[in-house]
């Protein structure tokens, strides 16, 4: 049975709050690395996100599920 690849790209929180005009005190309560779970090969939607304090929490996670990053 062959799995489906999962499609990923690295985000900053810094982007997202600077896209959203959120406020600057606004810090996602330390989760500023991100990663935006994508339908690549389809219409390119966001499917999920996931949020890290750390970046090597994020690339483990990567690694961890086999994600293929895309846009990075």
């Amino acid at each position: 049975m062959e799995i489906e690849k999962q499609y990923a790209e690295r985000v900053m929180w810094e982007t997202i709050r600077q896209d959203c005009k959120l406020p600057i005190k606004d810090d996602n309560d330390g989760f500023i690395y991100g990663l935006h779970l994508i339908d690549f090969e389809g219409e390119g939607d966001i499917l999920d996100s996931q949020w890290f304090k750390e970046s090597q929490e994020r690339e483990d996670f990567i690694v961890e599920n086999n994600l293929e990053i895309v846009f990075d």
